[in-house]
């Protein structure tokens, strides 16, 4: 495969960005030897759904570069998640954004 790693990298940080639309997803790519890494951090997810998720991110980015640049071999993927974090006392977690509660109290 004679294409150089920033196209790689583009197609796999669009990837990243249609999988992911509300996270900015640190990540590598990097060949060597003819064969592609891709490291990323990816945000938390339970657990019990971050062996699914690494197959179908495996199979989506395996399928893409097969499909775009003829890229047939195995693909090294690395992935670690974020930890779990808890919204800050006095906020209330809605989507991906943490709102302010106020704690004053009304004026009667």
């Amino acid at each position: 495969m004679a294409v150089e790693e920033s196209v790689l990298q583009e197609y796999v940080n669009n990837y990243w960005g249609d999988a992911f639309p509300t996270y900015d997803i640190p990540n590598r790519l990097t060949v060597k030897k003819n064969k592609v890494h891709i490291y990323a951090d990816l945000p938390y997810v339970p657990k019990a759904q971050q062996k699914t998720l690494m197959e179908n991110i495996q199979h989506d980015i395996s399928e893409l570069l097969s499909r775009i640049f003829g890229y047939r071999q195995d693909l090294t993927l690395s992935i670690t998640f974020q930890k779990e974090t808890k919204p800050a006392e006095g906020t209330v977690e809605k989507g991906n954004k943490a709102n302010k509660i106020s704690n004053s109290k009304p004026i009667l």
